[in-house]
């Protein structure tokens, strides 16, 4: 009994530490417009706030926006515990699609930015990601922040926040 209390308090501790040595900064170089989506690893991704952009509607309300994602390599100084930024990737642009029920069941096609883009399909819970401009989907859980599926995740919702703001601003 003694061993498995052990291995519990080593390993609440050692999973605390790699917590707390995850230093990344909320915003790129503390400017506001690239708030932090993800990090892992020596690793984050930071949205461009200003890069949010609304592709299509649908007359039933699903939506099509693209963003900017900037990747961020790190190194970790453990005299300070901060990470320190090594390298700043060129922004992906990533597009995402949230299917309202009464758009149907079926995939349809839609013109964007003078090309037919086909959509995918309602499913419940269900929202999509494009990394090619739109010209195939990948599906995901929008209400499931665990695992590889959390960079994503943030992605939909912190670009989601920012597409109701601005279906707001337009609808007065």
């Amino acid at each position: 009994m003694k061993k498995v209390w052990t291995t519990l308090i080593l390993g609440a501790v050692l999973s605390a530490s790699s917590v707390m040595a995850a230093n990344y900064p909320q915003y790129l170089y503390g400017n506001t417009s690239y708030p932090i989506l993800y990090g892992h690893m020596d690793y984050a991704t930071y949205l461009d706030t200003s890069s949010v952009v609304i592709k299509y509607i649908s007359e039933h309300g699903g939506v099509v926006w693209a963003q900017s994602e900037v990747g961020v390599s790190f190194s970790y100084d453990a005299s300070t515990g901060n990470e320190n930024v090594k390298k700043v990737k060129v922004p992906k642009v990533i597009w995402f699609y949230i299917p309202e029920m009464k758009d149907g069941h079926g995939m349809h096609g839609v013109d964007i930015d003078d090309k037919k883009v086909v959509l995918p399909p309602f499913i419940k819970d269900i929202a999509y990601v494009s990394y090619n401009a739109g010209n195939s989907w990948t599906p995901f859980y929008m209400h499931d922040n665990s695992g590889y599926n959390s960079p994503t995740y943030q992605g939909l919702w912190k670009g989601m926040d920012i597409v109701q703001k601005k279906l707001e601003r337009y609808s007065l």
